[in-house]
């Protein structure tokens, strides 16, 4: 028999970018092969080229991972593999884009007997889905600081749209500290003697 519930997904990243063109990997690399629309990698090839695309600095980045399984189950975790990249526009209300890959594979979390059920086959199955994708379309800004993103995340395979809250929190004129959350509410089912 299964059980159905309703979970909340909530992902916060906290990820140092910074404005380099001399780092050695390819910034769309990654996103190649069919993965993301080539009209947006043209453009965040374009924004290097221009010296407005901020790659996301690997060692000093992550992304929370928090689900809420109500009543009352909490699962905490955090990500550390992070590729990508933002697009910031030349002037206050003009777009700008996003692109970020997230390493399913190096999901730690102190709840150690939970991560196990959370990378399973019943949750996120990071063995099927190594990855999380995130193709932000469209930035609004409201201040130069502080905006939202509009795109589409895929994870284990199904694409949904979603909103993430930007906050830019250190700006500097070659690196930055971005802070961007989103949240999302799911159904989820399962196995009435499991131990979910």
């Amino acid at each position: 028999m299964s059980v159905t519930g309703l979970l909340r997904t909530i992902l916060l990243a906290t990820l140092a970018l910074v404005l380099n063109t001399t780092l050695a990997m390819e910034p769309c690399a990654p996103f190649e092969g069919g993965r993301v629309d080539a009209e947006m990698i043209q453009l965040m090839r374009q924004a290097a080229k221009n010296g407005r695309l901020y790659r996301v600095d690997p060692a000093a980045s992550r992304v929370g991972f928090c689900v809420r399984h109500f009543p009352g189950q909490e699962f905490r975790g955090e990500f550390n593999n992070i590729v990508g990249g933002f697009v910031f526009p030349p002037v206050l209300g003009q777009h700008g884009q996003a692109l970020l890959l997230i390493h399913t594979a190096d999901l730690s979390s102190e709840s150690t007997s939970l991560l196990p059920l959370v990378t399973g086959q019943q949750f996120m199955d990071t063995d099927r889905y190594p990855d999380i994708l995130f193709v932000g379309h469209t930035a609004h800004w409201q201040t130069a600081l502080q905006g939202h993103i509009h795109g589409d995340l895929t994870l284990r395979g199904i694409t949904r749209p979603v909103t993430f809250d930007v906050h830019v929190h250190a700006l500097e004129a070659a690196k930055m500290i971005v802070r961007a959350a989103s949240c999302w509410r799911a159904e989820a089912r399962s196995n009435a003697g499991s131990s979910t």
